[in-house]
């Protein structure tokens, strides 16, 4: 994935700016003409115990033909669990 701002290269498929301002950073992923392609965004460990409803918000903006699905997962120590698809 590769910060981004403004329109994306491929015409028609991704956002014209980020979700705030327009004119933010945002991360962008080309996956035209890819097959079997997974992106992966890792974000730092944070220790969850004790917290009694814990939230992850994200914006997301998928176009185009090979776009298949979109996971959010959670490491619990021992797997990768999928928390939202």
């Amino acid at each position: 994935m590769t910060p981004w701002s403004g329109t994306t290269p491929s015409s028609g498929v991704g956002p014209t700016g980020d979700h705030t301002t327009g004119n933010g950073i945002y991360l962008y992923c080309e996956a035209s003409g890819c097959t079997n392609y997974t992106a992966v965004l890792n974000a730092p460990c944070c220790d969850m115990t004790g917290v009694a409803a814990p939230t992850v918000e994200f914006w997301a903006h998928m176009s185009g033909a090979g776009i298949v699905s979109l996971e959010c997962q959670e490491f619990d120590g021992i797997a990768w669990n999928t928390v939202w698809s």
